[in-house]
């Protein structure tokens, strides 16, 4: 559950909610439910919890359809660097601290930044199909370079 949460939790800080409050509300669930998983699938079919899903859920989309190009470009670098690396519009290759998140991964993630300030819609789709046999590890390459499809979709 926790892992969800936290999960959660990084895709509305990314699209620019406050997530304090949120964080909050689903300890308080988290705490329903820890014993019975079953209480958190029934108290999100009440009312109280579809209102509250609903309502989350319409603020995540509003802020996500508001998200600019240069910070899906920031979101898609910064995953290539150190959490708390400043520089992430310079190669990741450069900095101490980032030296040692480079992978396979991060090289997607640079590749599907450049392409898409190229506007190429179809490499995005084939770098995301091609990291979709490997969800598990990289659920947050794939959601980023998904905003990134849906974004050049849009425009």
């Amino acid at each position: 559950m926790k892992e969800w949460r936290e999960e959660l939790l990084w895709r509305l800080r990314a699209v620019g909610i406050a997530t304090s409050q949120v964080a909050k509300e689903l300890k308080k669930v988290e705490r329903v439910a820890e014993p019975n998983l079953i209480n958190a699938f029934t108290w999100a079919h009440t009312p109280q919890g579809i209102d509250y899903w609903a309502n989350l859920n319409r603020r995540y989309v509003e802020a996500r359809n508001k998200l600019s190009k240069s910070r899906i470009v920031d979101l898609l670098r910064g995953y290539c660097h150190h959490p708390k690396c400043r520089h992430i519009r310079s190669c990741p290759k450069q900095h101490d601290k980032c030296k040692s998140r480079l992978g396979l991964d991060t090289a997607i993630a640079w590749k599907a930044s450049l392409e898409f300030c190229s506007g190429d819609n179809d490499e995005l789709y084939t770098l995301r199909d091609a990291l979709e046999y490997h969800s598990k590890e990289y659920s947050r390459l794939i959601w980023l370079i998904q905003l990134a499809i849906d974004y050049l979709e849009r425009y």
